[in-house]
């Protein structure tokens, strides 16, 4: 039966194969490539007699403990695997024990468990001797298959109580890892890398021994409940598409990273003055998640918009109800970096500002971003796809302007100063922000107006194009 079930899952792969998310995947590597060989063909003598003397077994521990928190962090946002038997072999006579041993082997030759594993294996083998190499290696295969199965333990437990198990175990085993590979000890290379692979083999034992308890149907019985009117609110509206698509969530991932990035940055001016100024990233982490959320205004309701042109459905209150949505998004994260002003002593003037010049401006200008997308797949994956978005010179000009004229003021001007100066453009642009939406509104009804504006024919097609082109003109006519 295991050897059926591999046969199956080799087919389903290749059926599933995609020379898109190839190419993407190569290009990715081969970046990174060109930057590594780049930055050792730029190293002087000295540089490289120092690597030379490094011996690179002793640093293989510490670099494998080091990303099991990051690689942990990943699987569980970029990969959807789970111990769930899939639907087309529930009738198959399949033993519990032979179901973990194919999901093991599964996850030993999934991308995600060789994404940054494998590469470094290989490297291992250009900066040390053979024996070590291979003890590297093999070190850091098994702390990715580790993280693997931890991510479909934790897909796979049906209920709080399961999930918060997978948690606890994974947090207590990463903590004695973590605190081994290190090293504090200055145990011997030969007795450092045999306890680390203790750990690991104890790790996967108690991963296999939990999934024999864990069910590998989905037995969740459907209760019936009582239908709710779900809420009315713009805010809720807007927020619930980024709530049920996984590719939406993964918007905010960069936000996040923006926000870690403003507070380090905090941190480091806070220490030494002279080395960076602490709110350089201050305004892009407060503009950046409504940044994020309005360049896909329209992304959505593409998928629908036939429909909402045969209805009296106002284009001018839907980009309101999208800005409003907005604002929350930019008063979240000045509320985070509100604590660095307390740790660190940032600029609070320049957090109002930022704050205002990112409701009253930046989410005024991100809402042209209409004009430019195009209908998206909510359910499609979110890793390295662009469908919904045009990269277009005017998208492209909108951004980047945006940031790089917000970053080039903090860079030469006082913080209170651009605190001052962005609270102003802020105020102006909140004080307009409802002509200029209606005027956006206009543009955009012209837009699609011109689009539409077909010549009559037999076509069943044309006719239904002219029919929504007059339902828009009458609709702007019972809005005004």
């Amino acid at each position: 039966m295991l050897k059926q079930l591999l046969l199956m899952q080799i087919t389903k792969k290749r059926r599933s194969f995609k020379w898109k998310d190839f190419f993407l995947a190569t290009y990715f590597y081969f970046l990174v490539a060109v930057v590594i060989v780049s930055v050792l063909f730029g190293m002087d003598d000295k540089t490289w007699n120092l690597l030379a003397e490094i011996k690179w077994e002793n640093i293989m521990p510490i670099v494998a403990s080091s990303l099991l928190l990051p690689d942990i962090i990943s699987k569980l946002i970029f990969s959807s695997d789970s111990a769930i038997i899939d639907s087309y072999i529930k009738t198959r006579p399949i033993k519990k024990r032979t179901w973990i041993r194919f999901v093991s082997i599964a996850q030993i030759f999934n991308f995600w468990t060789l994404a940054w594993a494998l590469p470094l294996a290989i490297i291992c083998f250009f900066i040390m001797p053979f024996g070590p190499a291979i003890v590297s290696a093999l070190l850091l295969l098994s702390v990715s298959f580790i993280n693997s199965m931890a991510a479909v333990m934790f897909r796979t437990a049906q209920g709080w109580e399961w999930k918060w198990a997978v948690v606890v175990g994974w947090l207590m085993w990463w903590s004695l890892a973590f605190v081994h590979g290190i090293n504090f000890f200055g145990m011997s290379l030969g007795i450092h890398i045999t306890y680390f692979f203790v750990l690991i083999a104890i790790g996967i034992y108690l991963e296999l021994y939990f999934l024999t308890y864990l069910r590998s149907y989905d037995e969740n019985k459907k209760k019936k409940k009582d239908i709710h009117k779900s809420s009315r609110s713009p805010f809720f509206i807007e927020l619930r598409p980024f709530l049920r698509g996984k590719r939406l969530r993964m918007v905010f991932v960069l936000p996040v990273i923006f926000l870690a990035q403003a507070f380090w940055y905090a941190a480091i001016g806070y220490e030494d003055p002279d080395a960076v100024d602490s709110n350089m990233f201050l305004p892009l982490a407060i503009m950046v998640m409504p940044l994020m959320a309005l360049q896909l205004t329209f992304a959505l309701e593409g998928n629908y918009f036939d429909g909402v042109w045969t209805r009296p459905i106002n284009i001018e209150k839907l980009l309101l109800r999208k800005y409003y949505t907005a604002i929350p998004m930019a008063v979240l994260s000045f509320l985070i970096l509100l604590i660095s002003h307390f740790l660190y002593d940032t600029s609070i003037i320049l957090m109002v500002g930022s704050l205002l010049f990112t409701v009253g401006f930046s989410n005024l200008l991100m809402l042209t971003f209409c004009f430019h997308t195009k209908a998206m797949d909510i359910f499609a994956s979110g890793f390295m796809n662009t469908q919904g978005n045009d990269y277009s010179i005017s998208s492209f000009a909108t951004t980047l302007s945006l940031m790089l004229i917000t970053m080039a003021l903090i860079g030469v001007l006082p913080p209170n100063t651009c605190g001052i100066i962005f609270g102003l453009l802020g105020i102006m642009g909140f004080a307009v922000h409802k002509y200029a939406i209606s005027w956006i509104a206009r543009r955009y009804e012209a837009s699609v107006i011109s689009t539409l504006n077909v010549t009559e024919t037999n076509n069943d097609s044309a006719k239904l194009i002219l029919k929504q082109k007059e339902t828009i003109e009458n609709n702007s006519q019972i809005w005004k």
